[in-house]
């Protein structure tokens, strides 16, 4: 998203482009608002050496809202920074986070959210010291699997146990293939093709699976031509399939991104990761009419990180046969029990907000192959095919 913010006669005019649409939203000012050079000048009139507390209203570009901010230190300085404490509520929670102050260059230190992780600049005078070491970010997003899956394992019904850093049952979605029961602290996930009884979606989720938006924009001629190249005649699943084919063929360049480029800039670049293959496929589907979400969660795959046994971010869509939704996943070829959902939406990259967050907040406590449906029902199974 891009997003600019004008200033003028008490009025804030935003203008936001997500894709290939632009929002614009125009509304009061508020008397306290704070914005950059203001912001730090307020921050440079405080005392370091003792505690201090000052209240101010932003601007939430992404969010097209102002918000009430309390902004505070302790007085104690590590060095040249200080460090801030900046506090929000919204949707009724609090929110906390740290900033740092140059004493010396009288200015805020950069910091950034890569990827759900966040990194924090700190002032140095002359040249730099480079990094103690490189930053694996996304090998950081790995999260280690407790046992390895064989290929023929991993088409049959698997089932996890996740724990979350917050001390509570992860919230994991419910779909056609994946069931989820929390139990205490922990959420056991089961999947396989039938595993999750999920409320068929009513005629307005169907249309809005349909439909053309900023980030998957099916009714634009180059994607209707793709799908129109990509066309197959038989069932839902036997056009799907040929979709996929024609995704993997035709995005021919580099695949390591930490983007998220729409399904159009996909085609014409024809390069990404699975983010990239997955909202080109759903297009491509939706040209065709085919009701299709896009799903991210984790799956068991070294593709992105190079490393072994792990379960690694992904993304792919599922599609709406008309009883059930299935799995295509353009990225790795095909669907197997090591998918795992953690969000669902129809593609905007507004959906997938906080995923990789909550990734890092994830942990798979114990998992293994089911050998039955009475015991999918009852229990773990046995771990026939997984392997310590």
């Amino acid at each position: 998203m891009q997003a600019e913010a004008r200033i003028r006669d008490g009025e804030i005019r935003l203008s936001r482009r997500e894709g290939l649409q632009t929002r614009r939203n125009v509304f009061a000012a508020p008397a306290d608002l704070l914005v950059d050079a203001g912001l730090q000048r307020r921050i440079a009139e405080q005392s370091p050496d003792s505690p201090w507390q000052f209240a101010y209203s932003e601007i939430d570009l992404a969010a097209a809202r102002i918000v009430a901010v309390r902004l505070s230190s302790d007085g104690h300085a590590d060095g040249d920074r200080l460090e801030l404490l900046r506090e929000t509520t919204v949707d009724g929670n609090l929110q906390r986070q740290r900033l740092y102050w140059s004493l010396s260059q009288q200015r805020l230190l950069p910091s950034w959210e890569i990827a759900g992780a966040r990194f924090d600049s700190r002032a140095c005078a002359g040249d730099c010291d480079p990094p103690a070491r490189y930053y694996d970010l996304l090998g950081g997003l790995a999260l280690p699997s407790p046992y390895r899956f064989p290929v023929a394992a991993r088409r049959h019904t698997l089932r996890y146990v996740f724990e979350s850093a917050a001390g509570t049952a992860p919230p994991l979605p419910t779909t056609s293939e994946q069931a989820v029961v929390q139990r205490g602290r922990r959420s056991i996930v089961t999947i396989c093709p039938d595993c999750g009884k999920e409320t068929a979606p009513d005629a307005d989720a169907l249309a809005r699976y349909r439909a053309a938006n900023a980030w998957v924009q099916s009714d634009h001629p180059a994607l209707r031509s793709l799908s129109r190249e990509a066309r197959a005649n038989g069932s839902m699943e036997a056009r799907m399939h040929k979709l996929v084919r024609f995704v993997q063929s035709y995005m021919t360049g580099e695949r390591r991104s930490l983007g998220y480029a729409s399904a159009l800039q996909a085609a014409e670049s024809r390069s990404g990761d699975c983010t990239e293959f997955a909202l080109l496929l759903a297009a491509l589907a939706r040209a065709q009419q085919i009701p299709t979400r896009v799903v991210g969660g984790l799956v068991y795959s070294s593709h992105f990180t190079d490393k072994g046994e792990v379960f690694s971010p992904h993304a792919w869509v599922q599609v709406w046969n008309g009883a059930r939704w299935i799995s295509f996943d353009a990225g790795l070829g095909d669907f197997d029990s090591t998918h795992i959902v953690l969000a669902i939406g129809d593609g905007s990259a507004g959906d997938y907000a906080g995923l990789l967050r909550q990734v890092r907040s994830l942990r798979i406590v114990d998992a293994g192959q089911i050998a039955s449906r009475r015991n999918r029902e009852s229990g773990m199974g046995n771990r026939s095919s997984a392997q310590r």
